[in-house]
């Protein structure tokens, strides 16, 4: 071998390292040891936060379902409210996803139920139906105050429930409470909501820190601000609603009914959850966390101008004992009643009404049909212990023409009412009719 070619191998030999050098430079090195267990933590633990999000998802969907509704009609134990056999026949079933609730707006003190509403979800046809009870509705109960917004107090939520339904013919599936602060939070949730107000509102009580300002027009609220749009009943001066509680409801149903129109558009769904937190918050209720989500998913998208629509149980009012109060015709409850939040596959036929402008107690009549289809379950008697005094306790004539003597009728004074103060066993039974004159409703004026 020459020298230059011994010099070219050496050359040649020189360059392969060099570019061997290169190849090593491009290679990534070789993580260390501490590199490689921390990067196997960072796996792992990645691994575990992936497997939790996962389970939690799968959780969340499994909780998101609706209730379990096995109630049977007229009760929670297969009888009526007041101890009688259904009215609506053995036969009678469910409608399909059909569910009843009882809403109540509770006042600042928490004790008395401003605003009671019994709705339906029909979840198939994507409708809710809402009827409002008016606070001063005449319950057949024992106590001398028979308002419905006394029912609360008397016994708590189970009582009012018990006494709902005997003005509806069912309990209502489930309940929810709402506070004052609850309702400003989720008016306050969806952006406020423009509102056309009825009447000017003026209206000042330093004792309960309330100030209610507004001009008749529509305008945009927020939650404060609706809050007492809804909470407005008189003016300082007196004026006000013509009809007294009745325009107070008929201006609560137009608020809601706007405010169910931003709450059911689509793009609530992304406020979903935080709706639900707020609802959780604010409400007292037996609906667990995951019913009310798929409530709240199911409602999403509903027509609200055609399929929200809101009714009042009656606007008949007058006197009873000196005191206010609506009365309840029995014939067209059950019309309205039939019509929209009946959860039954059969028509209701009979409620536990008191009207003292008929001088009897319905619900005891054994007369009345049945939807059974069975001949004998129009001829079984009721089982209430104090229908028949109830129908018999006012003569047929009609009261004198003349309030002011009609007030005085002596048969009227010797009956003793129970003391204002005690709300007896809040059973419901029935109490004989007075033959007091209804005359027409003009109510003290008090706190709004």
């Amino acid at each position: 071998m020459n020298k230059n070619s011994k010099m070219r191998f050496v050359s040649t030999k020189g360059k392969r390292q060099n570019a061997g050098e290169l190849d090593n430079q491009d290679m990534p090195a070789k993580p260390t040891g501490k590199q490689s267990k921390t990067l196997k933590i960072i796996l792992c633990v990645a691994g575990i936060a992936g497997a939790a999000m996962l389970c939690l998802a799968l959780l969340y969907k499994l909780n998101i379902k609706p209730p379990d509704i096995t109630q049977p009609p007229n009760g929670t134990d297969g009888e009526s409210v007041d101890g009688s056999a259904p009215e609506i026949g053995s036969g009678a079933g469910r409608k399909e996803d059909f569910y009843t609730f009882l809403f109540v707006g509770m006042d600042k003190v928490g004790e008395n139920t401003d605003v009671i509403m019994v709705a339906s979800f029909d979840v198939k046809n994507k409708k809710v139906d809402v009827i409002n009870i008016p606070r001063d509705t005449m319950v057949n109960v024992k106590r001398s105050v028979k308002k419905i917004n006394a029912a609360y107090s008397a016994g708590g939520v189970d009582n009012l429930l018990s006494e709902v339904s005997t003005l509806i013919g069912f309990k209502p599936d489930m309940y929810a409470m709402v506070d004052l602060k609850g309702f400003v939070k989720l008016v306050d949730a969806v952006g406020g909501v423009d509102f056309d107000v009825p009447i000017d509102m003026n209206y000042d009580d330093p004792e309960q820190n309330l100030s209610i300002h507004f001009k008749k027009g529509l305008q945009p609220l927020d939650g404060q601000s609706a809050l007492e749009v809804v909470r407005f009943r008189h003016n300082n001066n007196g004026s006000g609603y013509f009809n007294q509680d009745l325009g107070r409801i008929e201006t609560t149903q137009k608020l809601l009914k706007t405010l169910s129109a931003k709450l059911l558009r689509p793009t609530m769904l992304l406020k979903l959850n935080s709706l639900a937190g707020i609802l959780q918050e604010a409400l007292d209720t037996d609906m667990k966390s995951g019913e009310m989500l798929w409530f709240m998913q199911q409602m999403i998208g509903i027509d609200s101008e055609n399929n929200v629509n809101f009714h009042t149980l009656s606007e008949k009012s007058g006197m009873y004992k000196h005191l206010s109060y609506v009365f309840v015709d029995e014939q067209e409850a059950l019309t309205l009643i039939n019509s929209t939040i009946n959860p039954y596959t059969q028509d209701l036929t009979d409620l536990d009404i008191l009207n003292p402008q008929t001088g009897s107690s319905s619900g005891s009549s054994t007369t009345k049909p049945r939807a059974s289809a069975k001949p004998s379950a129009s001829a079984k008697p009721s089982a209430s212990p104090s229908s028949e005094p109830a129908a018999t306790a006012t003569p047929s004539a009609q009261p004198s023409p003349t309030p002011e003597p009609a007030q005085t009728v002596p048969p009227v004074q010797t009956e003793t009412p129970a003391p204002s103060v005690s709300p007896d066993d809040g059973s419901g039974e029935a109490e004989p009719a007075s033959p007091l004159f209804v005359e027409p409703y003009d109510p003290p004026e008090d706190s709004q």
